[in-house]
């Protein structure tokens, strides 16, 4: 959440009209509809620049109701806090190995790598250092995965980036790929209001 009635999410994960998605907050379980609320999107931007474009895999979610109670985070603007090293933190439902069923909401802290890490290992699948972010372990076993699109990757208490690609799941030499959201803050801080 960016404000009580908009979410940040990956473009690759808004091409259905917004009649098609619901966004639920304060749910661990997702089958568990006893807490937690719901709203309808109203309406979705997505970055014009997604698909003609390397990159631009970010997208905005205006909810019908907005949600009461919830804190938001700020976007962060500075394209300099991709350095590597940095502690960031990914949240999601998606898939798991070995960690628990896929639907429970979870998080996990992977590092930055650094955009030439990434630059190396994913030369050929066109990673963007000035639009991604490179996060995981080198050796593998922390990472976002499959059901986790779309979602946070949270540093210093900002909006640091969003859930977006990567080659499998926690493999050695194949960290996840967020969207970085400094890199197109002005573009969603126009749709955010």
């Amino acid at each position: 959440m960016v404000a009580a009635n908009k979410i940040v999410t990956a473009a690759h994960c808004s091409q259905e009209s917004a009649g098609t998605y619901t966004a639920i907050q304060g749910r661990d379980v997702l089958s568990n509809t006893s807490n937690g609320q719901e709203s309808a999107i109203s309406s979705i931007w997505v970055d014009p620049a997604y698909g003609s474009q390397p990159g631009h895999d970010v997208a905005v979610m205006t909810l019908a109701t907005p949600f009461t109670g919830v804190p938001t985070l700020a976007l962060e603007t500075s394209t300099a806090a991709d350095a590597a090293g940095a502690d960031s933190v990914v949240y999601g439902w998606g898939a798991t190995e070995g960690t628990g069923p896929a639907n429970t909401f979870q998080k996990v802290t992977v590092p930055v790598l650094g955009d030439a890490y990434c630059g190396d290992v994913y030369a050929s699948q066109g990673y963007v250092a000035n639009g991604e972010i490179c996060a995981g372990y080198k050796d593998g076993g922390k990472d976002s995965c499959q059901g986790d699109s779309g979602g946070p990757l949270v540093l210093n208490g900002r909006l640091f980036g969003v859930v977006s690609w990567g080659i499998g799941c926690a493999d050695a030499g194949n960290p996840g790929v967020y969207a970085e959201v400094a890199a197109y803050a002005s573009a969603l801080q126009a749709q955010i209001g």
